[in-house]
């Protein structure tokens, strides 16, 4: 999934995360500490919440965190 896929939904006039990677879309929104909390604690439905606060469809969400907790270290968690 390319940055370009995973926001192709949520294009729309007024929206403050298009174009924006995830990474740019928590920070954005204060929330990149919050992801970062949780990501460590492995807490799946907060970051599932924390994607759905910036836009990210549920659909993509879960399959964000899937792929992160396949193997976390990558990911910095």
């Amino acid at each position: 999934m390319t940055k370009r896929d995973s926001a192709r939904d949520y294009e729309t006039p007024g929206n403050p995360y298009i174009g924006m990677t995830i990474n740019e879309r928590l920070r954005k929104a204060d929330l990149y500490g919050a992801w970062g909390r949780s990501g460590i604690a492995r807490n799946r439905q907060e970051m599932i919440g924390l994607l759905l606060e910036v836009g990210i469809s549920e659909l993509h969400a879960y399959q964000i965190v899937n792929v992160i907790f396949v193997c976390p270290e990558i990911y910095g968690f």
